[in-house]
This record gives structure tokens, sequence and C-alpha cells, in this order.
């Protein structure tokens, strides 16, 4: 019975992992921010904030982005088109 577990959670977790691999090579959430050539503005808003990666981008919600000093409509909208644009979900 041990067995048959330890067989499924492997299973599962191969499963993921080949998840995970599909992600990386789909998105570029390990690249820096620069790769969506955001304007200054919207570069220094996000490393203000701390975030230097897409994936640290993207896992931010659109009230975690809405926060961040001296972020408004424009640079908002320009963040999020550059991220559509890269395949990425983007916050509607």
């Amino acid at each position: 019975m041990i067995q048959s577990e330890l067989a499924k959670i492997k299973a599962l977790a191969n499963e993921i992992l080949t998840s995970v691999e599909v992600l990386s090579a789909s998105y570029p959430l390990a690249e820096s921010i620069d790769v969506l050539k955001l304007s200054n503005r919207a570069a220094s808003c996000l490393n203000r904030k701390g975030i230097t990666y897409v994936g640290e981008l993207v896992s931010l919600d659109k009230q975690s982005l809405w926060r961040i000093r001296n972020l408004g409509q424009r640079t908002f909208d320009e963040i999020n088109s550059k991220d559509k644009s890269f395949g990425l979900r983007g916050w509607v």
C-alpha cells in the first residue's frame, strides 16, 4: 500500500516538474524586466518596489501594482500591454 502511494506521489511530482519546465520555456519568468523594454518611469516604479524579474511582476495582483508609488494609469497600461505582448497574463 505504501509503495503504491509513493508511486503516485512520484508520478505527480514528475508531472509538476514537467509543467514547470514547460512554463519556464514558454515564458521569460527568470528574465530581467529589461526584456519588456519599459519606459524609464515604468522601470523605475518597478525597481523602487524591488521587482527585477518578470516572474516577480506577474506574481503581483492588480491592487499590489496600483500601490506602487508614482505608478499611474499610463504606466499601468504600459506595463499591462508589454506583459500581454509577451504572452503573459496581464491585468484587466
